[in-house]
């Protein structure tokens, strides 16, 4: 899967539970997501029920 990037990535997991975490690179697979930053992986989860990925709007 291709990674993508979230200046905010918000993981709800089965029990309703939520992870954030803040400009990370992300690849979901079939039933969970992997969490990378500055290429190292720093999370793994596999009991996601849903994944939010925001970009923040840049200030001029």
């Amino acid at each position: 899967m291709a990674a993508t990037f979230a200046d905010e990535l918000v993981v709800t997991h089965h029990d309703d539970r939520q992870t954030r975490y803040s400009t990370v690179t992300y690849c979901l697979w079939p039933g969970g997501v992997t969490v990378y930053r500055d290429r190292v992986q720093i999370a793994r989860h596999e009991d996601v029920l849903d994944t939010r990925a925001l970009r923040l709007a840049a200030v001029a």
